[in-house]
């Protein structure tokens, strides 16, 4: 039996193992040895103490999202897991929180080891992130793994995602930031349904290889707590034009979407702008390169017609298919906008000049602007003009209506191309 003693116990030893117990076999996989830890050797410290030391030693490197970096705290907290028993037990808990698996099979003898012991490892796990792993993952293999934890953030292997995965991803309640992007074999209708029993859901990314040629507004509502909705794939224009969408703000990122580079693009961009209910409530919308660069000889000019849009993130290229730049005489809402480095590899000569022009008119509301690295040649003396309109903005606007940006994003004029911080998630909180 298993002893666990409370932590705001005063005595030192919080977890007593029977000898030879191992108690985190499965992280040997990670070129770790077998825990060698003595049931003789306990240091005398509060277990108040132990638990603050594994804590800064877990955040030392708590932002890092380089693999490099992640197996360097993995092995920081297997070191201290080696030091007594107290030690080890207090070190179980982040080492479960965010585990490192790249294989398939590391996430094998990972299940084994959580199956074995139930809830007293599988309570401790909050991000699972299986991208990476090699795809082959049985369905069965998930299934028993969701049902023995209960994962905040699940990011799923590329394989296909049948009934037996969709059952049990619809008991993880506690999930908030679902990523099905690499996943295939599910239909949209069936995805959707799932979807409707997560209560705490807010992020969700759909699979890249799902085609949504069908809906049905009655199979399940988007939960009440979405925030932000990533679509790809194949999208049919006359479905998405009654497509279903949240009925409170949220935000919309198009990555991996097959038929917008093809004639049809500008039908299926306006089909999902034509809805009554994403023009009242997108907040928010990232337009992906990998979606494929728009014809300059098919123009649309959807951007006008979402009155609440706050933030948008685009190709640099883009801004002329979408009535950016030239300026026209209508005024666009957005505060913040985020240019990314053009698909074609080329810019505008004039794209400065006409930027400058902009800022005076269609995008009089802008506080924060975010551009690629912008060749010398093309500034034509235009930068400070740029820099002190942003800063005007900022001055005239309001605090409370200031945007809230985070990582390097900045209010004014900044370089997109300096190395940004990784978007905060609950691995490293």
């Amino acid at each position: 039996m298993l002893s666990v003693v409370s932590p705001t116990d005063s005595s030192a030893t919080i977890f007593c193992p029977p000898r030879n117990f191992h108690f985190l076999p499965q992280l040997s996989i990670q070129g770790y040895p077998h825990s060698s830890v003595s049931t003789k050797a306990c240091l005398k410290l509060p277990a108040e103490i132990i638990l603050l030391i594994a804590e800064h030693l877990w955040m030392l490197t708590g932002q890092a999202k380089k693999k490099e970096a992640l197996m360097a705290r993995q092995r920081n907290m297997r070191n201290f897991s080696e030091v007594s028993k107290a030690f080890h037990w207090a070190a179980a808990r982040w080492l479960y929180r965010c585990p490192e698996l790249g294989t398939g099979e590391s996430l094998i003898k990972f299940e084994r080891t959580v199956s074995q012991y139930g809830t007293k490892l599988g309570r401790w796990l909050q991000v699972l992130e299986l991208g990476k792993i090699e795809p082959g993952i049985h369905n069965e293999l998930l299934a028993r793994l969701l049902s023995q934890t209960k994962p905040v953030i699940f990011e799923a292997p590329p394989t296909p995602f049948g009934v037996e995965g969709l059952t049990a991803l619809s008991a993880s309640e506690n999930i908030q930031k679902l990523d099905l992007g690499r996943v295939s074999g599910i239909e949209f209708l069936d995805l959707k349904q799932t979807i409707s029993h997560l209560p705490q859901l807010e992020h969700v990314t759909l699979p890249f290889e799902m085609a949504i040629v069908d809906i049905d507004i009655s199979v399940g509502d988007w939960p009440a707590s979405i925030e932000s909705i990533t679509l790809g794939g194949t999208l049919d224009p006359d479905v998405m034009h009654n497509f279903q969408w949240p009925t409170h703000p949220f935000d919309l990122v198009l990555r991996n979407c097959r038929n917008l580079p093809t004639v049809s693009q500008v039908a299926t961009l306006d089909s999902i702008f034509a809805s009554e209910t994403i023009r009242e409530f997108l907040v928010r919308l990232y337009i992906s390169s990998d979606n494929g660069l728009l014809s300059s000889s098919m123009t649309t000019g959807f951007l006008y017609s979402l009155p609440n849009l706050v933030e948008l993130r685009i190709p640099l290229d883009m801004v002329e298919d979408f009535l950016i730049l030239p300026a026209p005489v209508a005024v666009l809402p957005i505060k913040v906008l985020e240019l990314d480095e053009p698909g074609s590899g080329s810019m505008q000569k004039k794209f400065t000049s006409f930027l400058r022009v902009a800022l005076d008119t269609n995008l009089s509301n802008l506080v924060s602007l975010g551009l690629p690295q912008i060749p010398p040649v093309l500034w034509k003396c235009n930068y400070h003009a740029i820099h002190n309109k942003l800063a005007a903005h900022v001055r005239k606007t309001p605090s409370v209506e200031l945007p809230d940006l985070h990582g390097s994003r900045l209010l004014g004029l900044w370089n997109m191309s300096y190395p940004q911080d990784s978007p905060a998630c609950l691995c490293s909180s």
